[in-house]
């Protein structure tokens, strides 16, 4: 292909007689095994002695310039004090199988030369004289320029400006045009290469490795700590700045495509704008304890200052420079007026500070007067840039940690002083109180000794009260029997007169006949005979201490004679009352064990309210119906039931009391199982007949519930189990 374009460019000189720029297409394939294209070797170049700066113009004419190799200069084309300068001039574009990447200018000779792409500078390689400085030859080759952007088919015109002599500073040497020494193109392969030999890629691992523990160090700190909210600008400044050098690195070596190319160099641009951004607010926050709102707007507007300017393709190195000056102007301002309370772990910061601007300066000044450094040296600033201020900041970490930790010791120590003061004081308090305790707890014991008694007696006045109440019922039920058995002792009497008229008649038949009688008369004089005693038994049993030992009771007959005593009682004192009476007895209850005065006397009191409240309806209903036209009937009913077990649990009994009364309303419903509340007139009750029953069936492992409806009635639940 390079033969080809020599018999082109040949031709294109005999038919028109004028120089021109020829257009070279790059190929991945023309990259040598070290990723370069040496353009040196290439045969079509304009070349032009002298210097304007006009001929970077793409649009000039090049008629009077000559196809020159930049190999073919020699000292023979020096001026008569050895001084050579011109220009040199090529189109290049690629093909398809760059695919849209990022390529390197490079250049291996000492010549100083300006670098223009498309009539713009670029990079200058030592200084030519062009920006008004004298001259130097390029000496650093430890840099690389920007990569330059070539997209597929578009042309680029490469325009060097160079200055070489072939004596500069006394010492005689032969001109830097050769093929493998002037400027060439450099793909990724070769500035990864470039950066593991000449940038130190160990040194920079190093720095990134610290910067990174450093931040992740920092930031565990913070969550540790999130009262200390300085350490959160802390960790901020130092992860800023461990990007800013991270996707520098990665932006600088070229390795992704395009799209990624720019989004490291945004990342990177995002990191610088975020160290120069924190630092400020770090300082501030540090000294002042607290970010002015001023100093807050500042940051956010920097950040989206920054961002718009790198998509609006505004120069960086001037927006780098301007943030700078920024941050280092506001560090400079809150440390002055923060002087007065400069002290321990803030200077630190104060140091960090003014060492990393030392720094910074000794390397710009190196840079600038291309100062020859050592490769230790040089070493040795570029930790110091990077690692600088960060390892000031875990100086200040560690040195705020210790005040933090003498403060809290501190402090303590007169927790524990005034601990101790108090200590001895409590002591003399304690004794005093103790004296007074003692005192309080005889009286206290005498109280609940009292209030004890006092309780018995309220307990044993409840049971003889309702006791009382049953007087006329006991009376009228002891009565049945005591008719039955005098009824009967008289027919025993005729029938004994009639036995002895006819055993003197000697009617054998008929005596036994009357004999028979009398025996089935006695037999009934007996059973009630019993009967009566059942019932002064019950009374007294009722009337009686609980002895608290469980004996199997059969809790139908004690509910069914509960119920008509208590009826009895009432009738006894209202003669005009009447009610009904309802049973339902479930017969395969049996026998329990439970304490049958205790359980007789939580029936009784239930049977007893229920007869209250449907006497007190009545009274109050007079000769008036109910709402839906009926006349009211007082109805009681008593019933038990086995209850169906759940599965594991026990068997159980379930007895239910309930009335047709007004119903408990609903303003007191959580009330009426609490001592002494009782809905009764002062003086018809203690209101310690629902609580001692609740506790009744406590103590027996059931339960004691309630379910009304006001105007319609009330049920009262015992459920006991078996």
């Amino acid at each position: 292909m390079k033969y080809l374009l020599t018999v082109v460019f040949i031709l294109n000189t005999i038919f028109y007689g004028t120089a021109q720029d020829t257009t070279i297409v790059l190929s991945t394939s023309m990259f040598n095994s070290e990723g370069k294209i040496q353009l040196g070797e290439i045969e079509h170049w304009l070349y032009k002695q002298g210097n304007d700066p006009s001929w970077a113009d793409p649009g000039i004419s090049v008629k009077n310039w000559q196809h020159l190799n930049p190999a073919d200069i020699t000292k023979k084309n020096a001026d008569q004090n050895g001084r050579l300068e011109g220009w040199f001039r090529l189109k290049i574009k690629v093909d398809s199988s760059f695919n849209q990447t990022s390529l390197f200018i490079i250049q291996r000779s000492y010549l100083a030369s300006d670098i223009f792409i498309n009539g713009k500078p670029f990079y200058s390689f030592g200084n030519t004289g062009y920006n008004g400085k004298p001259y130097s030859e390029f000496t650093d080759f430890s840099k690389l320029p920007d990569a330059i952007k070539l997209e597929q088919g578009k042309e680029l015109l490469l325009a060097v400006h160079f200055v070489d002599y072939t004596d500069y500073k006394g010492q005689v040497k032969e001109f830097s045009f050769t093929k493998t020494r002037f400027i060439g193109i450099a793909n990724s392969t070769y500035v990864a290469s470039f950066y593991t030999n000449s940038f130190g890629l160990r040194q920079l691992i190093v720095i990134l490795t610290i910067l990174c523990v450093l931040a992740v160090l920092f930031w565990f700190l913070f969550f540790l700590n999130r009262s200390e909210e300085h350490l959160l600008f802390v960790a901020l400044s130092t992860t800023s700045l461990l990007g800013l050098l991270f996707f520098h690195f990665l932006n600088a070596l070229a390795f992704s495509t395009y799209n990624q190319e720019q989004l490291w160099e945004f990342l990177d641009t995002l990191c610088f704008a975020g160290v120069f951004t924190f630092m400020p607010l770090l300082v501030a926050k540090v000294f002042k304890n607290y970010i002015p709102r001023p100093l807050k707007m500042y940051a956010i507007a920097t950040i989206i200052f920054v961002i718009i300017c790198f998509f609006t393709g505004w120069d960086k190195d001037k927006i780098y420079l301007i943030n700078e000056l920024l941050s280092f102007l506001l560090c400079t301002y809150y440390l002055v007026i923060s002087r007065k309370i400069l002290k321990g772990a803030k200077w630190a910061i104060v140091i960090g500070l003014i060492l990393t601007q030392l720094i910074g300066a000794s390397m710009d000044a190196i840079n600038n007067f291309k100062l020859g450094v050592s490769d230790s040296f040089g070493s040795l600033l570029m930790f110091g840039s990077y690692l600088c201020f960060p390892i000031s900041l875990l100086v200040y970490v560690a040195l705020r940690m210790k005040e933090v930790n003498a403060d809290i010791l501190s402090k303590a120590e007169k927790i524990v002083q005034v601990t101790e003061e108090k200590k001895d004081l409590l002591a003399s308090q304690n004794r005093i109180l103790e004296e007074q305790v003692k005192e309080r707890t005889i009286e206290l014991t005498q109280s609940l000794n009292h209030l004890k008694a006092t309780q018995s007696q309220l307990i044993q006045q409840e049971k003889m009260a309702s006791l009382g109440e049953l007087t006329a019922g006991i009376a009228h039920e002891i009565q049945n029997p005591l008719n039955f058995v005098n009824n009967f002792s008289e027919v025993n009497a005729e029938l004994s007169d009639e036995l002895q008229q006819e055993a003197e008649k000697g009617n054998l038949d008929e005596i036994k006949m009357i004999a028979k009688d009398i025996k089935e008369n006695s037999e009934k004089i007996n059973h009630h005979g019993k009967r009566a005693d059942a019932i002064v038994k019950g009374m007294l049993q009722h009337s009686r201490s609980s002895s608290g030992v469980k004996e199997p009771t059969d809790i139908n007959a004690l509910c069914d004679e509960y119920l008509r005593l208590s009826y009895h009682g009432l009738r006894a004192k209202e003669k005009d009352f009447n009610a009904t009476l309802v049973t339902d007895f479930d017969d395969s209850v049996g026998m329990i064990d439970m304490i049958p005065q205790d359980i007789g006397r939580v029936i009784l009191n239930l049977i007893t309210n229920a007869f209250y409240v449907v006497a007190e309806k009545k009274k109050q209903l007079g000769e008036a119906r109910l709402p839906d036209g009926q006349e009211y009937n007082p109805t009681v009913t008593v019933s038990s039931k086995r209850t169906v077990p759940l599965p594991g649990g026990p068997q159980g009994v379930e007895v239910r009391v309930a009335d047709n009364g007004n119903g408990i309303p609903s303003k007191v419903l959580d009330k009426i199982f609490q001592p002494f509340f009782t809905t009764k007139p002062t003086g018809q009750g203690t209101g310690l007949g629902l609580s001692l029953s609740y506790d009744i069936v406590k103590a027996h492992g059931g339960e004691l519930k309630v379910e009304t409806k006001e105007n319609e009635g009330t049920e009262f639940i015992i459920q006991l189990p078996i």
